[in-house]
């Protein structure tokens, strides 16, 4: 009998120890130290520690990102263009801001007070940082992944690089399968167009310098920025069933000291109004997006918004208000004018047809992206695109990733017009 009490006593004593211990183990797997490799935007092999518990996002196709894989919880900073969409990021948009993500203005010191695991940044550009201004500052301490997450197809790839990242590998198979469904339901729908019925399109992101900027000219780079056979962005086209008219223009360059050409936007190539009337596309897209921000999305209802608070920079340059921005230009509708205002554009076919859309950035690019597709698809095709709408799809995007309280056909500004 003392033998069995002994021995029962015993057990009793390992479940106890086992259950103080259990916390302990699983907190220690949770922190186990792993190393993996994946292959960033820029083509690069990167080896990233998990976990990666704490991540500062420096654009908001990043956050929207890490928030479909629903790890939003692990973001710790963000930049300026984050902090002005609280509608988008109710939540996030209140972290701490490490200013504007740009070479030069980025603020590095901010980041290391924000002790992250790892900075998700877009590939290095005009607009983005480059490896001298990121990578040389903040490496090894703090990790770098260069993920654009802006455009289809390479999207896809990039989102389950982030969910095996993130350890959100399902939630990443999830928003794939939600993207090829709806793809594969555009292109069924087109597959018997033609060639010679396609129609011919012209997609631009306004001029350089924006000219809703007070006081500034083009004289750096003359001309409308069009988006070129090279554009990620466009490389749907052949999918949906129309034909790029910048198809065959070549990419931006300059000239170095050496006088070797440099490219400087890959997919951009400028023209003046004159060789749009000759080309006279079917159907025109002005892209509010890149430098060519226009106030909507997620943050008015109205497409004449010309409220400079409301515009997509950080507090410290709003205040400068009228000074700097010029509310007659800064609007959905405002792109959209511009356009049709254009000499000559009036014999266009795509004007003379109602055939002028303007698109906002936070569908034109980023997760939401596939949204833009369909608007595409149906403004070349609405006979043959009737039963597929848009803005259930967008709305279904918010629902099932953004998961925040927004109807699309009640609110926002994405498309103009309507």
């Amino acid at each position: 009998m003392d033998k069995k009490k002994g021995l029962f006593t015993c057990i009793i004593i390992s479940v106890i120890v086992f259950s103080f211990l259990l916390p302990m183990i699983s907190y220690a797997n949770d922190n186990k130290k792993d190393d993996i490799q994946v292959v960033d935007s820029t083509g690069n092999i990167k080896t990233i520690t998990k976990p990666v518990n704490r991540i500062v996002v420096l654009n908001p196709d990043a956050a929207q990102a890490v928030k479909v894989l629903g790890k939003e919880d692990r973001i710790v900073g963000i930049d300026a263009s984050i902090e002005v969409q609280p509608t988008l990021f109710p939540n996030i948009s209140k972290l701490p801001s490490i200013g504007i993500a740009a070479p030069i203005i980025i603020n590095i010191e901010a980041i290391k007070r924000l002790n992250p695991d790892l900075v998700i940044a877009y590939s290095p550009g005009i607009y983005n940082p480059g490896y001298d201004s990121l990578e040389a500052k903040l490496e090894p301490e703090i990790q770098v992944i260069r993920l654009d997450l802006y455009s289809l197809p390479d999207l896809k790839d990039e989102m389950l690089t982030l969910g095996k990242i993130l350890d959100a590998e399902e939630e990443a198979e999830e928003y794939v399968k939600w993207c090829e469904e709806w793809m594969e339901k555009i292109e069924h729908n087109l597959s018997y167009i033609s060639y010679d019925k396609q129609p011919r399109v012209y997609m631009e992101m306004g001029t350089l310098p924006p000219s809703f900027i007070r006081g500034m000219s083009t004289f750096q780079i003359p001309g409308r920025f069009v988006f070129n056979g090279d554009n990620e962005m466009v490389s749907y086209f052949d999918k949906i069933k129309v034909k790029n008219i910048a198809d065959d223009l070549s990419s931006l360059k300059f000239y170095n000291i050496g006088g070797e050409p440099i490219e400087i936007m890959k997919g951009y190539s400028t023209v003046d109004s004159k060789w749009i009337v000759m080309k006279d596309p079917d159907i025109i897209i002005g892209g509010a997006l890149g430098f060519n921000m226009r106030v909507g999305g997620y943050e008015t209802d109205d497409a004449e918004e010309n409220d400079v608070k409301k515009f997509y920079l950080p507090e410290s340059i709003k205040t400068m208000g009228n000074s700097m921005l010029d509310p007659k230009k800064i609007s959905m509708k405002s792109y959209y004018d511009e356009i049709i205002g254009l000499n000559g554009f009036n014999h266009i076919t795509a004007v003379k047809n109602g055939q002028v859309h303007v698109i906002h950035h936070t569908i034109a690019c980023g997760p939401a992206s596939p949204v833009a597709v369909a608007y595409y698809a149906k403004w070349a095709y609405p006979h043959e695109m009737k039963d597929i709408d848009p803005e259930v799809m967008h709305q279904e995007y918010i629902d099932r990733f953004m998961k925040i309280d927004f109807d699309v056909k009640e609110q926002g500004v994405f498309v103009y017009p309507n």
